[in-house]
């Protein structure tokens, strides 16, 4: 179990945490998994919506316009359900007119129309949508009374609709101010005083259920520090919790189909783990890699980090002999979530899991600076290098090539071309330091028919007036530690 990136057993003792102050609710341990629920705190904090705060005279004068809409609704004849109570509480109904307020909570009651059951049940079917075959039973059941809470809510955005419940957990101060006769069809009196909702038995509130404190557990013991690890983070995850939670290795191993050799590898490697330093993001991949790499280890890394044209990240981080430069083991992400360890040594499997992970957060963060290109970015840390600490410089934005680098492909791509022949064609700028190279290829590497080839400067002329200017200006970040490759395929063309 993985809670913020805290592994076990701190995120068990997190939860726990969570649950005593009332965030969340232990609700069972099934099959040796602990599973967990929002309490009423985490209830509160989701309907609370992130929007621009608005003086309070402001959400008084929305709530006159939400009265007035629920008395529209309720006079369409094609409506099978009617608004029949709407309950003002929260900062718009307690504040000063010119205090400010976050959202105007309101709580709605709605109920069914007083009319023969084959009147009421042709009204509702005429209200589905037509999509209705594709929504599920429970959501058509809903579907009318949903359908005029969306249409109270489009008043306004500042709107934030309850259910009674929210009052009588909060005892909150609530005042009535719309009320509607369902059977008689008519707008009745209401009572316009504020009172206070009564709070439920603290037996019957939703108080989060804390579980008892688990014993810390020792890790097994790491025999042979060499013992190679393959395994998917997914297993190795569910393995941690159910270790914590006092299963044994070969039960832990047949439940998650790996073998005892690497469950037992891969616990045992969590004891080599100490503190927990949180990586910091740097334009340089190396700068942001820099601090997880272990200057002891007489071993070589290569990191490389993809970000698709669909802006997917992936990630290798591949362990190298020092003078044979025989590959070893390494890591692998294949996105944000599904990483696997493919033969790593047991001691190096916390280092080579805080190097993919630092990585991850650097193609996070350059994720929105490479919209719509492939970037390709590589660096290989010698024992030799000296420790580069992040200096936390703003991401290196791409995005101004993509458009002089498909004009350039497709001035190279000869015509006549044929149907999904875009994909073999590929313009790729390859920086390191502050030098570039711009390249054309046809194919596929080590496949046969392949060419590559480098662009004139002439008919790169055009590529050249904006990626000189960025390589000017980035010139402090490109010392040669990472290799950048920026690319555009003709398939992007053909869109």
């Amino acid at each position: 179990m993985r809670i913020g990136g805290l592994g076990e057993p701190a995120a068990s003792h997190k939860l726990r945490r969570l649950a005593e102050e009332g965030w969340v609710s232990f609700g069972e341990n099934h099959d040796g998994v602990d599973w967990w629920t929002t309490a009423a705190k985490a209830h509160r904090l989701g309907a609370t919506r992130l929007i621009k705060r608005f003086p309070v005279k402001v959400g008084r004068e929305v709530v006159e316009d939400v009265v007035a809409e629920a008395r529209r609704l309720n006079r369409d004849p094609q409506r099978s359900r009617r608004i029949v109570v709407i309950y003002l509480f929260g900062s718009v109904l307690t504040g000063q007119d010119d205090d400010l307020a976050g959202d105007i909570d309101i709580v709605v009651e709605v109920a069914k129309r007083k009319c023969a059951a084959e009147e009421l049940k042709a009204l509702e079917r005429a209200e589905l949508p037509e999509r209705a075959k594709h929504i599920e039973f429970m959501e058509r059941l809903m579907w009318s009374s949903t359908s005029l809470l969306r249409s109270l809510k489009k008043v306004s955005n500042k709107i934030s609709l309850h259910a009674m419940h929210d009052l009588t957990i909060l005892g909150t101060p609530y005042r009535q101010v719309y009320a509607f006769d369902a059977e008689r069809e008519a707008e009745v009196p209401f009572d316009p005083e504020i009172r206070r909702a009564e709070l439920k038995p603290e037996a019957d509130q939703d108080l989060a259920v804390v579980p008892p404190p688990k014993a810390i557990r020792p890790w097994p013991a790491l025999d042979d520090t060499d013992a190679p690890v393959t395994l998917a983070t997914e297993a190795a995850m569910l393995a941690e919790h159910l270790w914590t939670n006092g299963w044994e290795v070969e039960k832990i191993a047949a439940r998650v189909r790996a073998d005892v050799s690497n469950i037992e590898n891969y616990l045992a490697s969590r004891s080599l783990i100490s503190g927990l330093l949180a990586p910091r993001f740097d334009a340089a991949l190396d700068r942001t890699i820099g601090p997880f790499v272990a200057r002891e280890e007489r071993r070589s890394r290569l990191t490389h980090v993809t970000i698709d044209r669909r802006g997917t990240p992936s990630v290798d981080v591949d362990i190298y002999t020092h003078l044979e430069m025989h590959c070893i083991g390494g890591m692998r992400y294949v996105d944000k979530s599904r990483g696997r360890f493919h033969g790593v040594p047991a001691r190096l499997v916390p280092e080579v899991e805080r190097i993919a992970k630092a990585s991850l957060l650097w193609a996070e963060r350059m994720q929105p600076k490479t919209s719509g290109l492939r970037l390709d970015a590589f660096v290989f840390h010698d024992p030799d290098h000296e420790q580069r600490e992040p200096l936390g410089r703003p991401a290196m934005d791409f995005r101004p090539l993509k458009k002089p680098m498909l004009e350039l492909l497709d001035a190279m791509w000869a015509h006549p071309r044929g149907k999904y022949e875009g994909h073999e064609r590929q313009l790729e700028v390859s920086i390191s330091s502050s030098i570039s190279d711009i390249s054309y290829s046809v194919g596929t590497s080590h496949q046969p028919g392949y060419v590559r080839k480098r662009v004139r400067k002439a008919l790169a002329a055009p590529l050249r007036l904006v990626l000189d200017p960025l390589l000017q200006k980035w010139s402090s970040l490109l010392d040669g530690r990472t290799h950048y490759a920026i690319s555009v395929r003709g398939s992007d063309l053909e869109d």
